[in-house]
């Protein structure tokens, strides 16, 4: 015959009958009851000391940081695509409008490729630390 299962609240009768355990559980009702009489006794005492009391805007700075970085990611994501594209645009515009000048330009970017990743990380390092200035100083 297949024992139904125990619900709570006779896990918490049984557990409330001053630890006696009835022989004729199962070794996993047993282990249950077990488990909610150790609850019961840690629950029965007292904490050392309740919350802080900043920890509701401890929370509440921690749920807005992680949105303000999922918004910021997307952010950052659309920039770079984008900037991309408004360049393949650009470059494909000088292609139709001069095709000699497209190909000078392709063959004299190599020499200036140094420059041109110096030039991004500046901008990024602007944009990033003037993030970083505007979200220190909220409130």
């Amino acid at each position: 015959m297949v024992m139904k299962e125990m619900n709570d609240e006779e896990l918490q009768h049984l557990a409330e009958q001053s630890g006696l355990i009835n022989k004729s559980l199962s070794l996993k009702e047993e282990k249950d009851v077990v488990a909610y009489q150790t609850l019961f006794k840690k629950l029965q005492a007292e904490p050392a000391e309740g919350l802080p009391l900043n920890f509701a805007v401890n929370v509440r700075r921690a749920i807005q940081h992680k949105v303000e970085r999922k918004s910021d990611l997307k952010f950052h994501i659309i920039l770079f695509f984008a900037f991309t594209t408004i360049l393949a645009i650009a470059f494909v515009l000088l292609h139709l409008i001069s095709p000699a000048a497209s190909e000078q330009l392709v063959n004299i970017s190599p020499k200036f490729k140094w420059s041109g990743g110096v030039a991004v990380l500046v901008f990024w390092s602007i944009h990033f630390g003037s993030q970083r200035l505007v979200r220190d100083n909220r409130y």
